[in-house]
């Protein structure tokens, strides 16, 4: 008799603990990744109080990766995107008043390929700085 409750005692354990409250584990697969995003180049403000970086996330759409560039505030409190469009920009660097932050783009501007490109971190339109012609950065 003392057998038979042990072993009852262990099956109804095991059974009890495939109904726990733990979420079922699934297998990632291809729409989880794609939507992963991945931070990087981080840049400090002069005073401290900004960090700007990029975020790049894949579009499904055109099947590529596109990178955005985001400020946050020193304390996590304030997180925007400064730029957006179909093509990506890098490479964020402050100005050293702190106003403007200048990035590399291959965005549509007065001259094609890879240029700087410099923007009030307030908002409003980026700028293309340079023209250079027939060179990549």
């Amino acid at each position: 008799m003392r057998t038979f409750g042990f072993g009852a005692l262990v099956f109804v354990l095991l059974c009890g603990s495939g109904t726990s409250q733990t979420p079922a584990k699934r297998v990632l697969n291809l729409d989880d990744l794609n939507r992963l995003r991945y931070v990087g180049d981080p840049e400090c403000s002069p005073d401290g109080k900004w960090v700007a970086y990029t975020v790049a996330q894949v579009d499904k759409e055109k099947d590529k990766r596109v990178t955005h560039i985001w400020m946050a505030s020193w304390d996590g409190s304030d997180d925007l995107q400064l730029t957006y469009g179909s093509e990506s920009e890098s490479t964020p660097r402050w100005s050293p008043d702190g106003r403007y932050v200048s990035f590399e783009s291959s965005r549509d501007g007065e001259t094609k390929g890879s240029q700087i490109w410099i923007l009030d971190r307030r908002g409003g339109e980026a700028k293309q700085l340079t023209h250079l012609k027939d060179y990549s950065i």
